[in-house]
Formats: structure tokens, sequence, C-alpha cells
């Protein structure tokens, strides 16, 4: 409403026709200062609404060139898809190491490994989501070679892609544990080719079931079996180690021969869980 000069004249002589006296003047008076003071006083503020949660931000992927890459997911229950870690070894080519990881938020009420890995939901509070991970792997990871030690990450990062909706990333996977096989061949029955045992056998230092050091160590079993790293002698007079019963329950080692090519057989790995276990049932592993 625009302003204007208020009829001061016409005012007054319209209340002396009305025979208002000082009593209604002095109320007409209030009412006019609470209308004026009203249209001058700030509006009020609206109730704030509660604060959106930072922005999540993923961390950094480290620069190459890499030679290649090795991959581990921790997960937070048996749905392969409920990955709460990734961790990526990039391995340059001096054979130097630059370990990425993230934690990742899976969304999921269900958490069954923590005493395994020692993430939980309070862990992942504010970390980024697979989609916001991946959008970044994707890109990274394209076009190079990537490890993983058995099947399991790579199953992993395809049964989350699939719980949102998202293409499975087309990486060139490769299996460290297969080239453990060719290169260990007496750790077959003599504690296999999972980590822990490849930890013994190599002198690697690593804490198992953190994604970004057993990625790391996949990373240095390859190293190993090229040469690039000087191998730990496995001792002769010691016993056979048991089998960490936490370990290799993916790993099942196949004793059957290939008979096409005379040689023991190399499948890829599958899950498998103990006797009592339902077959199919997903599985912990590595």
């Amino acid at each position: 409403m625009a302003s204007y000069d208020e009829p001061v004249d016409l005012v007054e002589e319209t209340l002396s026709r009305l025979g208002w006296g000082s009593a209604e003047r002095a109320a007409l008076q209030r009412q006019r200062l609470r209308y004026l003071t009203a249209r001058v006083s700030p509006a009020k503020t609206a109730t704030p609404l509660r604060p959106e949660p930072p922005k999540r931000r993923v961390t950094p992927f480290p620069t190459g060139p890499f030679r290649f890459f090795a991959l581990d997911v921790e997960t937070a229950n048996h749905d392969r898809g409920s990955i709460c870690q990734i961790g990526v070894a990039c391995v340059r080519p001096d054979h130097s190491i630059d370990t990425w990881m993230t934690y990742v938020d899976p969304r999921v009420d269900r958490w069954v490994f923590t005493s395994l890995h020692g993430i939980s939901a309070r862990t992942v509070q504010g970390a980024p989501t697979f989609p916001e991970v991946l959008s970044m792997l994707r890109g990274a990871l394209s076009g190079t070679i990537v490890y993983q030690h058995s099947g399991f990450d790579r199953s992993a990062i395809a049964a989350a892609c699939g719980n949102c909706g998202h293409p499975i990333p087309d990486w060139t996977w490769r299996d460290s544990v297969q080239v453990a096989r060719r290169a260990w061949p007496e750790l077959r029955g003599n504690g296999g080719h999972g980590l822990a045992s490849l930890k013994r056998h190599l002198g690697l230092v690593f804490r198992h079931h953190d994604a970004g050091e057993d990625a790391r160590a996949a990373a240095e079993v390859v190293l190993h079996a090229e040469g690039a790293r000087r191998t730990k002698p496995l001792a002769k007079t010691a016993p056979p180690p048991a089998p960490d019963p936490g370990d290799d329950f993916d790993l099942v080692e196949d004793l059957n021969t290939d008979v096409s090519q005379g040689s023991p057989c190399l499948p890829q790995a599958r899950a498998a869980g103990p006797p009592s276990q339902p077959q199919g049932a997903p599985a912990k592993r590595k």
C-alpha cells in the first residue's frame, strides 16, 4: 500500500462532529500507535528447520600412474551388498603402494560382522553411501587390472550395485588367490592360500579384516609372486600352521586334477560355510 500524508485537519473535524471526547481520542491514538509499530517492526522469524546433515565427502583417490589395483571390502551382514568399508591398494610402476580407504554407510539395521572387523553403525555415521563412492571408483579403476583375494569382493560390488540400481562397473578383475596358488603350490593342504596363511608364509605385516590393509596385502601377494618382493621362506622345521577358523571360509581347495592339462586345476574361489551351514548361504571370507 502506497504511503500518503495523513489528513490531520479532516480527522479532527470528523472527530468533533462525532462528539468524541478525550477518552475516545486517547483510545484511537493507542490503536494508531499499535498499527504503526506493527508496520515498522521486523517480521517474526520462522521456526528454524532441523539442520541438514553435512554433505558427505568421499576421500580423494590417489593420482597415478598405477600398474594395477587390489580391492577389498568389508560387509555389515550376510548380504554381500551391505558394504561398510572399501579399500584399494594402488601399485605404482616402481612397486610402491598407495592405499586408499573409505567407510561406507550401507543403510542397514542388521550388523553381524562387527566382532570380526570392528565396524558398526556408529563407525559409518556420516560416511558416504555406496553410490557416492562408486561414482568416483568407477572412473578411477576403469581400464585397469583390479585384483581381489577370492571372488567375494567382485560379487559384493555387484550385489551393492544391484541394491542401489546402478550398473556394475566394467573393471578387469583378477584373482590374487589364483596367483598365489600358482606361485606357492606347496601351501595347498598346508595352510592354504588365504591372506592369513600367506601372511605367515610371506612375512607380510597387516591387520586382517580391515579393507585397506587387506587390499594392500593382496597387492603384496601379487608383487611377491612377480618377484618384486623378497619372500620370507617358510620354516621347514615348523609344523604346518592350523587353519584360521575365521579365515578361508570361501577358499575351498579343489584337490581334483585338470585331466586336460595334467595339472592341479585352479577353480574360482567360491562361498562355503561350516558343515552345519545350509548350502548356498552367504559366508564371510578371506
